[in-house]
């Protein structure tokens, strides 16, 4: 053998016999005196004053419909006419695969506009927001094609 391989053996049998030794000698020492006592810090919280509740602000949402055109219909004209309510003040994102528009309502909610379809499906998402904050969400599928029926 390999000198490496004999120090190695010897290295671990006196390690072995060191670890054997101690668990047999620790538990007799341990019961001759040496006592351990373990405890946990008492924390106390300071009482704390009754605790109020906000109000919540009441935000009216009447909420948004659009009345033109309905969910997956299909158009055989690339432009299309989107009419909708929404509640007053409000500012409505419409969102199309080919343009985005913005439109800020005015005291009466209604809106119109014109939107440009690609060919095929096409997703048409509106974001109605009031004071920042989104009022509702819409999404349409409307299907175009030029071909004739």
């Amino acid at each position: 053998m390999k000198r490496d391989t004999l120090a190695a053996i010897v290295i671990g049998f006196i390690f072995g016999l060191a670890v054997a030794l101690g668990f047999l000698i620790l538990p007799s020492l341990l019961k001759d005196g040496m006592k351990f006592s373990f405890s946990l810090p008492k924390i106390s919280l300071p009482k704390s004053s009754p605790k109020t509740t906000p109000t919540p602000k009441v935000i009216e949402q009447t909420g948004m419909s659009i009345t033109e055109p309905k969910d997956n219909s299909i158009s055989q004209t690339s432009k299309i006419n989107l009419s909708g309510k929404s509640p007053k003040k409000s500012l409505v994102v419409i969102s199309t695969p080919s343009e985005d528009k913005v439109l800020d309502l005015g005291s009466d909610g209604r809106f119109t506009t014109d939107i440009t379809l690609a060919e095929g499906v096409n997703t048409i998402y509106i974001t109605s927001y009031v004071d920042g904050n989104i009022a509702d969400n819409k999404s349409l599928n409307i299907y175009y094609t030029p071909e004739k029926f």
